[in-house]
């Protein structure tokens, strides 16, 4: 069964009007015919989040169909991100979960409206007098979703997948992981039950083994399946912000900011996926660099990158002060390629800066369990 979690950053209304990237995020998924069985989508944002996982499923099964390939469903959580009741009602700052599976894959606990429970939705013992309520630092919202799933027939021992969106404050990251740790233990104290935990962790998993907080986590017997030397995150550090370059320079021939460089970005491990009761194949961390190149920049034919370039406009993708200058650099970058040369270094690092403004700052990951 291979597996995929990935954070499309701030997956809402502006990237849902750009038909371009749900077109680049099915390629992506489908990933040249190794599609997983199961995909969970972190940050999908807003009240439109059931149209746009559908619409995002519609484009994957377009390309399934042309390939020769399964099909699939869909499916979202409850509402992740906790807001006052009388922020709730159309609040493009409410989050979810977004779940696309195989047809042939069987959900097993969501309700009538295809919506899957979150953790603290679940019911539980009332805690002792004076013992710590459980997910108490889940208060502030997105507790994790839990998503049970039939496999090929078997209807009495489902597939129990986790999906958790931790808090991007490091230390409230490690004590949410904490309340999930307890939760698990309680649920099961023996370790018996097969499942998989998986989502943006925003925690530097290349130091999950060295910090006492994560002991709860890795008492349970998971494993992780991607390496914590590998990134799965690429921010530019506080002191590159953007914008990268200057649309119109202040005097006349004034020189650009320097260019950036590869120790500009900070790259991170934040992405993962733990699992106990399966044998681990293989594992990948997909770089969305390189579809978005072979999407809009790898072929003679400028249709798509003119539509990207129009839609990037319409939806004003990327920030309305950053619309131009990016534009400008995917055309620097487009002029490039078509002329069959190589892009230079600078040329090469804003590209792939202006690829993690446009579809996302997190690189999708997958694991093929057993």
């Amino acid at each position: 069964m291979r597996i995929m979690a990935w954070n499309i950053e701030n997956f809402g209304p502006t990237k849902f009007r750009c038909e371009s990237l749900i077109q680049l995020y099915a390629q992506i998924i489908y990933n040249r015919g190794n599609s997983p069985d199961i995909c969970v989508i972190i940050e999908l944002m807003s009240q439109f989040a059931i149209e746009i996982v559908t619409t995002l499923t519609d484009q994957l099964n377009l390309i399934a169909t042309a390939q020769g390939g399964p099909q699939f469903n869909w499916g979202i959580s409850q509402v992740a991100r906790n807001l006052p009741q009388h922020q709730q009602l159309d609040n493009p700052r409410r989050e979810y979960y977004g779940f696309i599976f195989r047809n042939t894959i069987v959900p097993a606990n969501y309700n009538n409206q295809l919506r899957f429970p979150l953790i603290d939705e679940i019911p539980r013992e009332r805690p002792a007098r004076g013992a710590q309520p459980q997910f108490r630092h889940f208060v502030a919202g997105r507790p994790p979703a839990l998503a049970q799933f039939n496999v090929g027939g078997d209807n009495n021992n489902p597939h129990t997948l986790i999906a958790v969106h931790l808090a991007p404050q490091a230390n409230v990251a490690e004590w949410q992981l904490g309340d999930l740790s307890h939760w698990l233990h309680t649920r099961d104290p023996n370790d018996q039950e097969r499942m998989i935990i998986l989502g943006d962790f925003n925690i530097n998993l290349s130091n999950l083994q060295e910090s006492a907080r994560y002991v709860p986590l890795l008492n349970t017997e998971f494993e992780q399946t991607i390496d914590g030397d590998e990134s799965t995150h690429r921010s530019l550090r506080p002191n590159r912000i953007p914008p990268l370059r200057p649309v119109r320079p202040v005097q006349r021939n004034a020189p650009d900011p320097a260019p950036l460089r590869r120790d500009d970005f900070r790259e991170e491990c934040l992405d993962n996926i733990f699992f106990r009761g399966y044998q681990f194949m293989d594992s990948d961390v997909i770089n969305i660099c390189t579809h978005f190149k072979q999407a809009f920049f790898d072929q003679a034919d400028l249709a798509p990158f003119n539509a990207l370039r129009q839609e990037i406009r319409m939806a004003r993708l990327g920030g309305v002060g950053n619309i131009a200058e990016n534009i400008q650099i995917l055309e620097d970058y487009q002029r490039g390629n078509y002329m069959n040369a190589d892009a230079p270094d600078p040329l090469e690092s804003e590209f792939r800066a202006v690829t993690r403004r446009l579809v996302s700052d997190h690189f999708p990951v997958v694991a093929r369990l057993n």
